[in-house]
């Protein structure tokens, strides 16, 4: 029922006027165009067929709630995506971004993650979109509709590759994301309802000179429907 109760936070809708920044979608790994949404809305379009039942979101989040130990974790949310950034982009240059689901920034992705018979990630059929909503794109949004978050795209056919391997029998498994950029790692279990654990990354190199940044990025959840394919 929490879990439930989380996503369903994911559809709170966007208010407030606030002043516009510059716009800073430059630099990123990639960058295509989408539907411009909150990042507590159900609309990012990213090529990917929404497999759930009417009324249940494809989309999902990485999050801090503070209700679970992350091993890795250094640092606030805010400070861990930026470092995460960092690949390709400027502390600076990025606006904040909350960690709790019921607010107007954060972090989400869309996706499919296909799974073979014996439990193994099928790249050629997976890919998978991150996008941060941080407060500069709340803010150039409200006189800008186009404005676009911050996107992370890993798709094998621009690049990136993905492995993993699942447990059939118990949902446990993970999820390797890389382009040249670097590795993101899913790591969790699905089950009927959804997939959840935890996310990881490791950079391979660092816009600002210094060493290239890794470790824990936060928990994360998604609809099983919404992203898992067999």
């Amino acid at each position: 029922m929490k879990n439930i109760s989380l996503l369903l936070l994911m559809a709170l809708t966007l208010s407030g006027l606030v002043a516009c920044q510059p716009n800073k979608n430059q630099g990123v790994r990639a960058r295509t165009a989408t539907t411009v949404v909150s990042p507590t809305g159900t609309s990012i379009s990213y090529g990917v067929t929404n497999q759930c039942p009417q009324g249940m979101s494809n989309i999902g989040a990485i999050y801090d709630n503070g209700q679970a130990y992350i091993a890795g974790a250094n640092g606030s949310f805010e400070d861990r995506v930026k470092s995460f950034l960092t690949a390709t982009m400027l502390p600076q240059d990025v606006g904040s971004i909350s960690s709790y689901l019921q607010d107007q920034t954060g972090v989400r992705f869309i996706g499919t993650i296909n799974i073979d018979g014996a439990g193994n990630v099928v790249s050629a059929k997976s890919k998978l979109k991150i996008e941060i909503y941080d407060s500069v794109w709340l803010q150039n949004k409200i006189t800008n509709p186009s404005e676009q978050p911050i996107p992370i795209e890993l798709d094998p056919a621009k690049g990136a590759t993905i492995t993993g391997q699942f447990n059939t029998v118990t949902g446990i498994g993970r999820v390797y994301l890389k382009d040249k950029y670097g590795e993101v790692l899913f790591d969790g279990t699905y089950n009927a309802q959804t997939f959840s654990g935890t996310v990881s990354y490791k950079n391979y190199s660092n816009v600002t000179g210094a060493s290239p940044a890794e470790g824990a990025l936060g928990q994360f959840m998604i609809n099983s429907c919404g992203i898992l394919q067999k």
